[in-house]
């Protein structure tokens, strides 16, 4: 079982989403013994993390896990911190917009390109970011709003075909979307109007260690 996981900021950030997401890590190393885990994640900064063990080490500190760093494996994205200035003047704002939009779509290939050849893709952050695995999930902390409801978006032709294509393989690529809530799943479908149950199941984060996965070949399985 080929397993990769995403997480933006995972080097330097040990907020909720980063503890949930090392959480289902240790859980995917209970079930999948002695199975490597790909962690991708962004190369802007690494905050003097040189190693799959000082990383495993600082989440194990972080959260008190026993994620097993002889079987995690970094894998950097190449990547550009943008942002963008509300203050900043119109022309200003909109270059600023464009950069992060086309830092997005550049980790978002990355993706696709490096999961082709994985059996599972679990996108932990909060982006829209899908995967190109043999099964593809999202957990989903609070959802963002659709790239295509973003004003310059809207008002930018190319722009528009990007984000809607964006927006659209989100839903349709991703197998399974795990809110951390019932109330995460409610605004998931207010937000995405995903209505198929079968889609979209909640799990806690205190709930997160009773997750059970059953393989039934090493090319296919399915969420109990």
């Amino acid at each position: 079982m080929k397993i990769a996981v995403y997480m933006d900021d995972f080097i330097y950030k040990y907020g909720g989403s980063e503890g949930y997401t090392a959480n289902l890590i240790e859980v995917l190393q209970n079930i999948f013994v002695k199975q490597c885990i790909t962690i991708l994640t962004e190369s802007y900064k690494t905050d003097g993390v040189n190693s799959e063990t000082q990383f495993v080490d600082n989440l194990n500190n972080a959260y008190g896990l026993k994620i097993n760093a002889d079987f995690i494996k970094l894998c950097y994205i190449s990547s550009v911190k943008t942002k963008v200035s509300e203050k900043a003047n119109k022309i200003v704002h909109i270059i600023q917009f464009l950069k992060r939009q086309n830092s997005f779509f550049l980790t978002q290939k990355a993706i696709s390109k490096i999961t082709k050849d994985f059996d599972l893709f679990i996108n932990g952050s909060r982006y829209s970011f899908y995967g190109n695995a043999l099964k593809n999930l999202a957990v989903v902390h609070f959802p963002k709003e659709k790239l295509l409801s973003i004003p310059i978006n809207k008002k930018l032709p190319w722009c528009k075909v990007l984000a809607k294509k964006q927006d659209n393989n989100f839903v349709n690529n991703t197998d399974l979307f795990i809110p951390n809530s019932n109330f995460t799943s409610y605004w998931l479908t207010q937000k995405w109007q995903i209505t198929d149950e079968k889609k979209m199941r909640a799990l806690s984060a205190s709930n997160a260690c009773k997750c059970k996965v059953r393989e039934k070949t090493q090319s296919d399985f399915c969420l109990l």
